[in-house]
C-alpha cells in the first residue's frame, strides 16, 4: 500500500504566518512572505516547485535549481548513486547529493524540454513531526507515495509514476498513464528502461538499456 499523505514541513518556517492557525504543522498551512515562495523542508523556497508527476517543462523555468547528472540512458546508473543523493558523500561520477529538494527527470536527446519529472525533499516527516525514511530512497517492491508522485527502488529498478499502478516483474511493466513514467536499471551494466511510453515491453518495443535517445537527468536545490 503506498504511504499516507505526509508533509515536508514541521513547523512553518521563520518569518512567515499560518494559513491554519497558530501552530500549524502541515505544508498546506504554512504561509511564506511572498506569494511565488513555498514552504518546504522547514524552509521557504522561492524556486520552481510542483507535486506530482508534470510533463513537458522546459529546463529553463527550474528556477532555484542546479543540474548535477545528465547522463545517456545508455550510462549505467547504481544503488549507490541513488544512496549518493541522500546526502553522504559523493565523487563526480555519482548522483549529487548537495542540497535538501532533488528532481528526477529524463528527456529527449539534444531536447532542452523535461518530457516528464517529480520532486521531493531529501527527507519528510509525518503532520506529527516524526521522522519518516524517504521514500525516494526506500528500497520497497511497492511504490511509495512523496510529494504526489510513486516512487519505488528495488535492488533492479528505480523510478516514478503519477498512479499508483506498478509492475515490477522486473522494471515496471505497467502503461497506465504511461507518459508520466521514469524508469531505470540500477545495479547492473544495462542504463534506462523507460522513457514515459517509449520502453522494451511498451507498444513501440524499443530497448532503451543502451540507447542515446533519451538522458537522464537530476537537479537539486537548497
Amino acid at each position: 500500500q503506498p504511504l499516507a499523505r505526509q508533509s515536508s514541513c514541521t513547523r512553518c518556517p521563520p518569518g512567515s504566518g499560518t494559513e491554519g492557525g497558530e501552530g500549524a504543522d502541515e505544508i498546506d498551512d504554512c504561509k511564506c512572505p511572498g506569494g511565488a515562495q513555498k514552504a518546504i523542508d522547514d524552509a521557504c523556497f522561492s524556486g520552481y516547485w510542483a507535486s506530482g508527476v508534470v510533463e513537458n517543462v522546459p529546463e529553463s523555468s527550474l528556477t532555484g535549481w542546479t543540474k548535477c547528472y545528465d547522463e545517456p540512458y545508455s550510462s549505467a546508473t547504481t544503488v549507490n548513486d541513488l544512496l549518493c543523493a541522500e546526502g553522504s558523500s559523493c565523487s563526480s561520477s555519482q548522483i549529487c547529493g548537495f542540497g535538501s529538494k532533488i528532481l528526477f527527470a529524463f528527456k529527449a536527446d539534444g531536447s532542452s524540454t523535461l518530457s516528464a519529472l517529480a520532486m521531493g525533499t531529501q527527507r519528510s516527516t509525518t503532520v506529527t513531526g516524526a521522522q519518516v525514511e524517504n521514500p525516494l530512497f526506500t528500497e520497497s517492491e511497492t511504490p511509495l507515495l512523496h510529494n504526489g508522485a510513486y516512487w519505488y527502488r528495488t535492488a533492479r529498478a528505480f523510478g516514478f509514476t503519477a498512479v499508483p499502478d506498478v509492475n515490477l516483474a522486473e522494471q515496471d511493466l505497467s502503461n497506465t498513464n504511461c507518459s508520466s513514467r521514469l524508469g531505470w536499471n540500477i545495479g547492473g551494466v544495462d542504463g534506462g528502461f523507460r522513457a514515459g511510453c517509449t520502453c522494451y515491453t511498451c507498444d513501440n518495443a524499443v530497448d532503451l538499456a543502451r540507447s542515446t535517445a533519451y538522458r537522464k537527468i537530476v537537479y537539486w536545490a537548497n
